[in-house]
């Protein structure tokens, strides 16, 4: 378990927002990384407004695991969520990418062996 104290935050977010408000409507946001994470602190700070989240699902490829508590979720998120990992061989994720479930119960989990990265091989790819 790492914890992180993380800078710049609410100007990540605010981008974030704005640009999905510019895009609407989304049916999807497929995000790499530190942008699923800092997707997933958005949808966090909706949650702690009592605001919608207006897209109907998450792709997160290598990431999405918020690490400062001071963005995390309050309660789990019913939104639909794929999680594709890079498996063990990831350098961000010692043994391997924990799960978002306890974030999102309803959520598909992928695991590919090509680090934390998109997935190039056979069969993942």
């Amino acid at each position: 378990d790492i914890t992180q104290h993380y800078v710049f935050v609410e100007e990540a977010v605010d981008r974030l927002e704005a640009f999905i408000k510019e895009q609407q409507p989304i049916d999807a946001i497929v995000s790499f990384s530190q942008g699923s994470l800092i997707t997933n602190i958005l949808m966090a700070a909706l949650q702690r407004k009592s605001l919608p989240i207006t897209w109907r699902l998450n792709v997160f490829f290598c990431g999405g695991w918020i690490r400062d508590p001071n963005y995390t979720f309050l309660e789990s998120c019913p939104l639909p969520t794929v999680q594709i990992t890079g498996g063990k061989s990831d350098p961000y994720f010692i043994g391997g990418e924990p799960s978002l479930e306890p974030y999102f119960p309803n959520l598909l989990r992928i695991e590919h062996d090509d680090g934390h990265v998109f997935p190039t091989s056979q069969p993942r790819a």
